[in-house]
């Protein structure tokens, strides 16, 4: 059976359903198909106007982005482990389709639109097939948790500065300028300006005054209610302003959109030299994809307790951009606007998602040649709108308030975003969070664990090996992931021990969670030269996983089975066990031994 054939059996299947049946059985209530009906037409009235405006930010024909909102979209309602999630065309994702095309193409194009857009067209879905490949890959591999390792100070940089670029990118059409062409090898947003400054005195006004009244529509019925299609009515009021006034084709340049049709076979560009060029770009496009739609999958839920599956999803985003690769569609994603859209309205399955594509393939097929009469300063405020929202501005400020080192990768981010290649500036990003995560994994958190008058301990923080003090008998606590990295510091603690001369060390493992073979030997020869000068090594608190890591090292047998003591049910039990083994060591030694303090 064809994905199409199940799609219209999908669709009949909705007049027959039971709703009490449901209701009772799957916990919808009991409205749910007219809910679905209102979220999926409320959406479907945003899409259009979206799915148009990313394939201009894409630089594709207008037409591809209605065949790429409509074949994700379908695709994503089989396929997506997420109901409510919106899938297809994106600011971001169209955003990096341009940079990476751009930068391969260079100036093989020249500036015929028609030309320009088929090289375009041509990348995107190349882009398309490459993106799906690593995406089932990176499935495949488990590595779909990896999107929650972004820091919020990388994400918020990164969206700061594509919605820059993408405000930028508009600024042309949005005052009536012709587009700078070639960028060559100078950032994009710098020959923009500069294009701008050198043109100020050919800007359009009747562009302008389009531009503005379509921002002040947009904002208008978002601030009066965000289920008012003001894209929609935007859309329409300055198309018949410039109709009436004589404007459109003359004085302002309108949408080129083809006549309407279904989306016919397309075939990526496979060419081992094409591929090499457009692999990082598909992978900077994979980790963003993955980045957005784990936290849609998030944030976007009528049940707070649904566990989010990020490799189930991504495998999903990989199929379905393989898939849409062959009929014409570029890259895409989870979407934010749609998706929040969607639960705003009040959907409640995924035939709210069915019901939008449905409507917007409709509409389109119907209504594609009034798009030609749409002018590009409408398309062009309604992007400067969609841009503005993508900049979160208020959550920088308060980042670069709150923590220096947050705020320096923000603006780091940032800054990467606007002068480079946006694909090297998501390895930017990649590589900044990679260093966050390390620096903080990779400090050394020891404690000192020393004995009250009852039963229990108090901690000491230390924040240096200076601040080990001189005991017989010391009890030091590791915690959380012992590895590679840390091994120096580790080493300065056990020097310092050494050096103090303390005749039993006993070491709580109770709250490590892991050990790597580094961290076992550089603690094997802290045993080895603390027993050869007499002294004792105990092990407590020790978990039966991270025993039977020392017994293969040979650890356990080092120490003596009778200096390790396992972790017990009461708290401090097998510390305690262990500071009875280390008295009478000490007092073995020394028959004057001092009491531990």
């Amino acid at each position: 059976m064809s994905g199409h054939d199940s799609l219209i059996i999908v669709a009949s299947a909705i007049s027959t359903l039971n709703t009490p049946v449901l209701e009772k059985t799957l916990g919808k209530p009991s409205n749910w198909l007219q809910r679905d009906l209102i979220a999926g037409a409320s959406v479907a009235v945003i899409a259009i106007p979206q799915a148009i405006a990313y394939a201009l930010i894409a630089q594709v024909p207008a037409e591809y982005g209605v065949y790429s909102l409509v074949i994700h979209g379908l695709l994503g309602v089989l396929l997506s482990h997420n109901p409510l999630m919106a899938i297809g065309p994106t600011n971001t994702q169209s955003l990096l389709v341009a940079s990476v095309a751009m930068h391969v193409l260079g100036g093989e194009v020249g500036d015929d639109p028609a030309t320009r857009g088929a090289a375009f067209l041509q990348i995107a879905i190349t882009l398309s097939f490459l993106k799906g490949i690593i995406q089932v890959g990176l499935s495949a591999l488990r590595l779909g948790i990896l999107s929650r390792y972004f820091s919020r100070s990388v994400v918020l940089g990164f969206t700061a500065g594509a919605g820059t670029l993408i405000a930028l990118g508009q600024l042309p059409a949005f005052l009536g300028l012709d587009s700078p062409g070639d960028y060559g090898r100078l950032p994009a947003a710098v020959v923009i300006i500069s294009h701008v400054v050198n043109n100020v005195a050919s800007i359009s006004l009747p562009a302008l005054m389009i531009s503005l009244m379509t921002v002040a529509i947009v904002v208008g019925c978002r601030l009066r209610n965000p289920l008012l299609p003001g894209a929609l009515f935007a859309l329409l009021i300055t198309a018949g302003t410039c109709h009436l006034l004589g404007w459109s084709g003359n004085l302002i340049v309108c949408v080129d959109c083809a006549q309407a049709r279904l989306p016919s076979f397309a075939m990526p560009d496979l060419r081992a030299e094409r591929i090499e060029v457009l692999l990082g770009g598909a992978f900077a496009l994979s980790v963003l994809g993955m980045v957005e739609t784990y936290s849609i999958s998030r944030s976007v839920t009528i049940d707070p307790t649904r566990t989010v599956r990020p490799d189930r999803e991504i495998l999903a985003q990989g199929v379905i951009h393989i898939a849409g690769s062959f009929v014409g569609c570029f890259p895409g994603s989870g979407s934010f606007a749609r998706s929040g859209m969607n639960v705003y309205a009040g959907a409640v399955t995924r035939y709210a998602g069915l019901i939008c594509c449905l409507l917007v393939a409709v509409t389109f097929l119907v209504a594609a040649p009034l798009i030609a009469y749409l002018p590009l300063p409408t398309l062009a405020g309604q992007i400067m709108v969609i841009a503005y929202a993508l900049s979160n501005w208020k959550g920088i400020r308060q980042t670069v308030r709150t923590n220096r080192v947050d705020g320096a990768v923000t603006l780091l981010t940032f800054l990467a975003t606007l002068l480079l290649p946006l694909h090297y500036a998501i390895f930017a990003g990649v590589l900044v969070n990679l260093g966050i995560y390390l620096r903080s994994v990779s400090r050394l958190n020891i404690l000192e664990l020393v004995r009250t008058d009852g039963d229990g301990f108090t901690e000491r923080v230390l924040e240096s090996p200076a601040d080990l003090p001189a005991r017989d008998t010391l009890v030091i606590q590791l915690q959380g992931d012992l590895f590679f990295g840390m091994e120096d510091e580790l080493s300065s603690y056990l020097e310092r021990i050494i050096l103090l001369n303390s005749k039993v060390v006993v070491i709580r493992l109770k709250a490590t969670r892991s050990i790597d073979t580094t961290v076992m030997s550089r603690l094997a020869e802290f045993v080895g030269r603390i027993q050869a000068r007499g002294g004792h090594v105990l092990c407590c608190g020790i978990g039966l996983p991270l025993k039977v890591k020392l017994e293969r090292y040979g650890l356990i047998e080092m120490l003596g089975t009778e200096n390790v003591f396992e972790s017990a049910a009461t708290v401090f039990e097998s510390s305690q066990a262990a500071l009875g083994r280390a008295d009478m060591l000490g007092s073995s030694q020394d028959g004057n031994h001092e009491p531990t303090t």
